[in-house]
C-alpha cells in the first residue's frame, strides 16, 4: 500500500506473523523441556526476523520523509 510516495508497512501480514508468534507461545507453554528448548529458538528467530524487517522498514520510510521535507524546504527556499 502507498501513501504518496512512502509505502506502509504490510499491516495483515505482520497480524499473521504476530498470531503465529502467539501460536508458538502457547506451544512453549504445554511442551515439555527439552520441546520448550527447540520452539523457544524457532521462536527467538522468527522474532528476530520480524523485528529486522520492522527496522528496515522503518529506515526506508525514515529516509524517504526525510528527502521529501529536503525537497519541499529547497523549493520553499528557492521560491522565496
Amino acid at each position: 500500500m502507498m501513501y504518496g510516495r512512502v509505502s506502509l508497512l504490510d499491516t495483515k501480514k505482520r497480524e499473521k506473523q504476530y498470531e503465529e508468534l502467539f501460536k508458538l507461545l502457547d506451544i512453549i507453554e504445554k511442551a515439555s523441556p527439552e520441546q520448550k528448548e527447540v520452539y523457544d529458538a524457532i521462536y527467538k528467530k522468527k522474532l528476530d526476523l520480524l523485528t529486522k524487517e520492522f527496522d528496515l522498514w522503518i529506515g526506508r520510510t525514515s529516509a524517504e520523509l526525510n528527502k521529501r521535507i529536503e525537497e519541499h524546504l529547497k523549493r520553499k527556499e528557492n521560491a522565496q
